[in-house]
């Protein structure tokens, strides 16, 4: 290849590992299908008398989204006969009720490339905003979570010598 793409591959969504840092230590979400974030500077255009249309934009603020998919697992506790709570399986994204998620601290969320350790995107402060399962005929059951962010920040260059970018400083 030549160019401007010279000697740059694309990341693949398996070359990535999601964990996820609770008050209960670092816990691996072993079973994400996906994860998604978005974040949004929340522009408003700048309008002037004399002028049509907007001559600038200016941030608002900002917010952080976050969408994690995971399949829908029996925790290994049912599978041995007791009667626990899925959110003890220490592989997934905790499935919690409605009085848990409103008294939920925050979690952070680090997505790795296991291959070198490098850490590609941190997202801080999260917390659970709705949860929702599919269940579809030939297909295996999912959960997908939306989480409530403060901020993500992304990384460039190898494990141990990462360049910080914290997206949401950008537009301050």
């Amino acid at each position: 290849m030549t160019g401007a793409f010279k000697n740059i591959e694309p990341r693949a969504g398996n070359d990535a590992l999601m964990k996820m840092n609770t008050p209960n230590g670092v816990l691996v979400v072993g079973w994400a299908t996906g994860v998604d974030y978005n974040e949004n500077y929340e522009l408003q255009g700048i309008r002037v008398i004399g002028q049509h249309g907007d001559i600038g934009h200016k941030s608002l603020g900002y917010t952080l989204d976050l969408t994690i998919a995971t399949f829908g697992l029996i925790p290994e506790s049912i599978l041995n006969g007791k009667l626990e709570t899925a959110s003890e399986d220490k592989t997934i994204v905790p499935v919690l009720n409605r009085s848990e998620i409103l008294k939920a601290g925050v979690l952070y969320f680090d997505i790795y490339d296991p291959d070198t350790g490098q850490l590609l995107v941190s997202l801080e402060k999260c917390k659970m905003n709705t949860s929702a399962v599919s269940i579809q005929n030939n297909a295996f059951i999912t959960r997908t979570t939306t989480w409530k962010g403060i901020t993500a920040n992304e990384f460039k260059g190898d494990a141990g010598s990462e360049t910080l970018i914290k997206y949401s400083d950008a537009w301050k």
